[in-house]
């Protein structure tokens, strides 16, 4: 029996991988979006005092998500574009996300806090 404990025990180990390859192959990978079904786009962090990154591009039909990273409610209202976002208040850790319909440049606001803006550039698919 004694014999048998090693060779036991290589073989568990064996069975569990073991290695850094399955764990590289386990760890997430970072996405554009975090709602992936919505479509290709970037996340834009909410904290207390502005939006990260402030300005973005995306191409028509791709998808912003402000992601609430703060301890207090926001909101994202645009102005300047038809189907401008107008979300409810995001509470922290939760998301809202919004689609491109149009190609322009649309400015955004918080109106809890107005003085964090933004700005979504949307360009026509493809354009560079």
């Amino acid at each position: 029996m004694r014999r048998a404990a090693p060779l036991l025990a290589a073989l568990a180990l064996a069975a569990c991988g073991g290695g850094d390859d399955e764990t590289a192959a386990t760890a997430p990978t970072p996405t554009r979006n975090a709602n992936p079904a919505a479509g290709p786009g970037v996340t834009v962090a909410i904290q207390d005092n502005d939006f990260q990154p402030e300005t973005i591009t995306i191409a028509k039909g791709e998808t912003v998500t402000w992601r609430n990273d703060g301890q207090t409610d926001h909101t994202v209202a645009g102005k300047g574009m038809t189907n401008s976002p107008a979300s409810a208040a995001i509470p922290p850790g939760t998301t809202y996300t919004w689609t491109a319909e149009k190609v322009g440049t649309m400015r955004y606001q918080c109106t809890i806090h107005p003085q964090m803006t933004g700005e979504v550039v949307v360009t026509r698919p493809g354009a560079a």
